[in-house]
């Protein structure tokens, strides 16, 4: 079977290699591109970045299983070296095999379905961007999910140090396909320590930041006390940087706004959770929920997923009033009714306000 010429493009796209690779780290995941005939074209990472174990290249039976699942895909399959592996099909026939890694424990991480589904939104949502700005010269922006992903990160992977790394790497490969760029940067303090993160062309990035030539486009990131710098290079399309750029901006906001309340919950940790039962919510200043446990996810009928990035005030519960008129108070309540559908829940709830240097 032969390839379509905008599937050729994309498998030796520098850019979309780039974008796999942030995708399949904040994920913890490895991905495995296969072409229709059965061609291993691109795996990664080479190996675990929490635990450096080596993902095995997939065996000739293991490519002739994946191919064989296809059809059905997404499906699960077995590979021969146990691990959990999953076969997800990508616009243009490609097949995109995703494995989890078989010695890191996962306590601390979202189920490994789920993370492969979300790698498939992902991928086939920029794949479809940037094939767009290959046959037509503009570019469909499909920020929601980036900024959904963004949130999983710093929030259901709250416990690995290098979260908010790789939600910024993601952010930054993401906006050069967005902008048809060589490269993307982003400058910031993180306690009081200046700190870069670069994607694309690193070594003209630096020359750029070193010469200040006139051939990027930059952006304050400004909240609060958090400063920070935004620069694309040599982004193809002018008008749509000046589109573009705010919205990247607000996602690079919400990124550090999250860490933030994350900060905030691992150091009050013990009085918001309380007993392991309880269902717990966290809601950022903008009445966003940010975070839910499986308690809080189970009481209102839907998926933590599904909850994260949700108004609170859509919520039927006694508590969103106050939400709503942001209290800097603690408040409780005893025996408080909750509706789901035909059903009833009565509750005992508090709701803290999550306070560091007097600051929301």
């Amino acid at each position: 079977m032969s390839l379509t010429a905008g599937v050729q493009r994309l498998l030796i796209s520098n850019r979309w290699a780039n974008f796999l690779e942030s995708t399949a780290v904040a994920l913890h995941i490895n991905l495995t591109v296969i072409t229709p005939e059965g061609k291993l074209h691109f795996t990664t990472p080479m190996a675990c970045p929490t635990c450096n174990s080596v993902y095995p290249e997939l065996t000739p039976a293991d490519i002739a299983a994946a191919l064989h699942s296809f059809s059905n895909a997404p499906a699960e399959f077995a590979v021969q070296d146990g691990a959990d592996a999953i076969v997800l099909p990508i616009k243009g026939d490609l097949c995109i095999v995703v494995r989890d890694c078989m010695f890191c424990p996962d306590h601390n991480r979202h189920p490994f379905n789920d993370r492969a589904k979300i790698a498939q939104e992902l991928l086939t949502s920029f794949q479809i961007t940037l094939n767009q700005g290959f046959e037509y010269g503009q570019r469909k922006v499909e920020l929601s999910a980036l900024h959904h992903m963004n949130q999983i990160i710093l929030t259901l992977f709250r416990e690995e140090d290098n979260a908010l790394e790789n939600a910024i790497n993601l952010l930054l490969s993401a906006s050069i396909i967005l902008m048809d760029a060589e490269g993307s940067w982003l400058k910031y303090k993180k306690d009081n320590q200046p700190a870069i993160v670069i994607k694309g062309d690193a070594e003209a990035v630096r020359a750029q930041l070193a010469s200040q030539n006139g051939l990027a486009v930059t952006s304050e990131v400004k909240n609060g006390s958090f400063y920070g710098e935004l620069g694309v290079l040599l982004p193809a399309e002018s008008d749509r940087v000046k589109e573009l750029m705010p919205l990247l901006v607000q996602e690079c906001i919400i990124i550090f706004e999250i860490e933030h309340l994350l900060n905030l919950l691992q150091t009050q940790l013990t009085m918001i959770l309380g007993a392991v039962g309880s269902s717990v919510l966290l809601v950022n200043r903008y009445g966003n929920i940010s975070y839910a446990n499986e308690a809080a996810a189970k009481l209102f009928g839907e998926t933590s997923l599904e909850m994260i990035g949700k108004p609170a005030s859509t919520m039927d519960a006694p508590w969103t009033r106050y939400i709503e008129v942001k209290t800097n108070k603690r408040v409780t309540g005893q025996t408080d009714p909750v509706h789901r559908g035909a059903d009833t829940y009565w509750l005992d709830w508090q709701l803290c306000p999550l306070r560091k240097n007097k600051t929301l």
